[in-house]
């Protein structure tokens, strides 16, 4: 079995919300895409939804500005939209791997009341943007035989916990330092049942 405490599975969160508020007034609106995990395939459209806000101080059939673009700079596209009964829609996509942000504003220079969604196209296959320096792959080899010639020597130290669930505050021998963190299981859980998910 492998060591868990050597396995790293990357976890992205590919939905993040911002909403702005103006001084004088609660929030204007919510912006949601389609996909509730806010992923998407290159090449297939996400539907943002904007909802009105309760105590937002705009009319429920206001025009509103909206901006897409990839990794929030340039080039950006941009259009209007009418809101019916405090709702409206735009569409948008990616034809290759990365992140679609959709900003709705109430001014057109989109510096008014501002709500903003992101969701993430294909983002296990986004590249790197700039090829790695010379010695890239020679410096993590160094660093990673480093690692591996420390004995991890786990101390877990059972802690509070669900029933159905054991928790352990776990330290580990590292290269120059100790390392610590907490790993849970499910009670009875057999060797090798489980994918390990790694929370940073």
């Amino acid at each position: 079995m492998k060591n868990p405490f050597r396995i790293l599975i990357p976890v992205m969160c590919a939905g993040v919300l911002t909403t702005l508020h103006a001084k004088e007034a609660g929030p204007a609106w919510t912006v949601r895409a389609n996909h509730e995990n806010a992923l998407y395939q290159t090449g297939e459209t996400a539907t943002f939804t904007i909802t009105l806000g309760a105590d937002a101080k705009v009319a429920p059939d206001a025009e509103l500005f909206w901006t897409m673009s990839k990794d929030g700079v340039d080039p950006k596209t941009h259009g209007k939209v009418k809101l019916q009964g405090g709702k409206a829609t735009v569409t948008g996509k990616l034809d290759e791997p990365g992140f679609l942000l959709c900003k709705v504003s109430s001014e057109a220079d989109g510096k008014g009341t501002a709500g903003s969604w992101g969701v993430g196209y294909s983002p296990d296959r986004i590249g790197r943007s700039m090829p790695f320096p010379q010695e890239f792959d020679a410096f993590w080899k160094g660093q990673l035989d480093k690692l591996a010639a420390v004995p991890l020597n786990p101390v877990l130290t059972p802690v509070g916990e669900p029933k159905d669930v054991e928790s352990f505050d776990t330290r580990v021998d590292c290269v120059g330092a100790k390392v610590s963190g907490y790993f849970s299981r499910p009670k009875g859980a057999k060797p090798k049942s489980l994918p390990i998910i790694l929370t940073l």
